[in-house]
């Protein structure tokens, strides 16, 4: 929940907020939260945390 408003903020701004899990439901109730600028540098944040 600490996080629910932070969510729209970042969106609103231009941004992406996704959980860090890609196969999580939910943003607010995925676990990690991962917040980038745009789609291209969220997928290398994510490559980052989570190489395959």
């Amino acid at each position: 929940w600490d996080v629910a408003a932070l969510v729209p903020c970042v969106r609103e701004a231009g941004g992406v907020a996704q959980p860090l899990d890609p196969n999580a439901d939910d943003v607010v109730f995925g676990g990690s939260l991962v917040t980038a600028g745009s789609e291209t540098l969220l997928h290398e944040v994510r490559t980052l945390l989570q190489p395959e």
